[in-house]
């Protein structure tokens, strides 16, 4: 049909039923025998538009062609699903694709034993970095406010005739401590003051109608551990 090659059509000249028609005009000849003007329109003899034949933007040829070559009418990139190695099909694919996956481990991950990847290990890294450096910049702010917050304490007790016995952590630092915040008018005198790692107390005892009254104030820090012997020799040092 037409004088295309017949192989694009699945056959032959030999086994071609159809009677020879124009590229150019669509009647029953041949090409080179065409009398017609070539400033005149083409015709095309699948689709009668005014193109030739052979142009390949034609719809039917498109047809032809896709029903010739039907694996041509898709063209997909290689699936790594393709692969024969399903152990190098698992590994390109996290490669490739999802860099991170071992954040989102499957139940094949777990059981085949793979490695958490370099770039999980790097996220914890950064985030423990991340993590310290925060905690290091709050206790550099919270520190200087404790500390200004007891001077204003300090300074209010003080203007309302109140007096505060303190006994601070050895360090010297803003945190832990322990105090009593007494009142001008009441006598009292100091028992025993204690500023160990582990605990921190001040003692001191008031006279109460003719009868001795012995008041403590202690803290003891979470971090540390305490025995029972060091807790007797503090309450000993409490006298009575």
């Amino acid at each position: 049909m037409c004088e295309l090659p017949y192989g694009q059509y699945g056959h032959t000249q030999m086994y071609c039923a159809h009677t020879p028609r124009c590229v150019r005009c669509a009647e029953h000849h041949i090409t080179s025998a065409c009398i017609k003007s070539r400033n005149l329109p083409a015709k095309c003899a699948l689709c009668q538009d005014e193109h030739p034949a052979n142009y390949k933007g034609c719809q039917i040829y498109k047809k032809l062609q896709r029903h010739r070559n039907p694996n041509s009418r898709t063209i997909q990139p290689t699936s790594i699903n393709n692969q024969s190695d399903p152990k190098t099909t698992v590994k390109a694919s996290s490669t490739e694709f999802n860099p991170s996956s071992s954040q989102n481990r499957t139940y094949a991950n777990v059981t085949s034993n793979q490695e958490p990847t370099k770039s999980n290990n790097s996220n914890q890294l950064d985030t423990g970095t991340l993590l310290s450096k925060f905690i290091s910049d709050f206790q550099a702010i919270i520190n200087p406010l404790l500390s200004l917050l007891t001077t204003v304490l300090v300074k209010l007790v003080a203007q309302n005739d109140y007096t505060i016995l303190r006994s601070n952590h050895p360090d010297g630092t803003a945190h832990g401590g322990a105090a009593i915040i007494i009142r001008y008018t009441i006598l009292f005198h100091n028992v025993s003051q204690l500023s160990e790692p582990h605990i921190q107390s001040f003692t001191i005892q008031i006279t109460l109608d003719h009868s001795p009254i012995s008041i403590s104030a202690a803290y003891c820090l979470p971090n540390q551990i305490i025995s029972t012997i060091l807790f007797e020799q503090f309450f000993n040092s409490l006298g009575n």
